[in-house]
This record gives C-alpha cells, structure tokens and sequence, in this order.
C-alpha cells in the first residue's frame, strides 16, 4: 500500500458501497487498509470507526473513533464519532 490519494479514495469508496450493501466485514477491511496506508486520514478513521461501532463500541472502534475526532475527518463524522464516544 502506498501513500497515494487516489488509492486512499477507491478504498474509501469501496468500504462505503460494501457497507451499504451491508457487507460490514468487507467495508471494515477496506477502511483498514485506508486507516494503515494513509493513518493520517480523518475519514478513514472516521468510517472504520462508526462501522465497527455498529454493533458494539469495541476497543477497536473506539480508538479508531478518538482518531477520528482528532484527525481531520468531515465534521459530519466527527459528530457522529463525538456523539458515540460521549455517550458511552
């Protein structure tokens, strides 16, 4: 993996169309590889993060949504990462 915007942009989309086809596992895999090829993206951290949180806020999905919150994700995201992290 490499530090390319566009390739950070196909695995953001491509986590976006399986999440909304329903496929988490596959959608969470995708936002992996963005969060570890590019760890300063705000949005990948963002969308890793909510979709793990789905089911349960894991320790996983947590720390994604703290990057997230920290990061420079769409403030959209953002407020949904605060909204999960400051209610649990």
């Amino acid at each position: 993996l490499n530090a390319d915007p566009e390739a950070l942009r196909a695995l953001i989309e491509a986590g976006k169309i399986h999440s909304r086809q329903g496929k988490d596992k596959v959608a969470q895999a995708s936002f992996r590889k963005a969060t570890r090829s590019h760890p300063r993206s705000g949005e990948a951290w963002c969308l890793l993060g909510l979709s793990l949180a789905q089911r349960k806020v894991s320790r996983e999905a947590r720390q994604a949504l703290q990057k997230c919150r920290d990061g420079d994700g769409p403030g959209d995201l953002v407020d949904s990462a605060n909204e999960l992290l400051d209610a649990r």
